[in-house]
């Protein structure tokens, strides 16, 4: 039987300091260690005091992530900007990626940080994360 596959994409406030870069790093390095084991795939970008983050993956896996992620305490304001059933995943291989969001254009900045739909907030960290070099990696 195959399994549904899940794509949500949701914004919040963060309550993590820019410049903490001690708990970011523990948020990705946790992040990528979790999702490997419950084969989630997906982008987390943190622009201008928020987090945007798709998640895909098996539907009940997504939901029991998204259940944690309303429940952390790092931030508040949770808004889901879309969910769908997918049937193949667009961050394939992503246990997390993390982009450098900093270059963006003002128009993509706003898509991302206040105003986009979850399928423009998508296309916009599918299009940063296709350039190597606009990804922040573990130390």
């Amino acid at each position: 039987m195959t399994k549904v596959l899940k794509r949500l994409v949701y914004r919040s406030k963060s309550l993590v300091l820019k410049d903490d870069v001690i708990t970011l790093q523990e948020i990705f390095a946790v992040s990528i260690k979790n999702n490997k084991r419950h084969s989630i795939t997906g982008c987390l970008a943190q622009p201008d005091g928020h987090f945007v983050q798709v998640i895909e993956g098996e539907a009940a896996n997504v939901d029991r992530l998204m259940d944690k992620i309303i429940a952390d305490a790092r931030h508040e304001d949770v808004i889901t900007l879309g969910e769908w059933n997918i049937q193949a995943r667009l961050f394939q291989g992503w246990d997390m990626a993390r982009p450098d969001i900093t270059p963006l254009s003002d128009q993509s900045f706003r898509i991302i940080n206040t105003a986009g739909s979850g399928a423009q907030v998508v296309g916009v960290l599918l299009t940063v994360i296709q350039e190597p070099a606009r990804l922040f990696h573990l130390s």
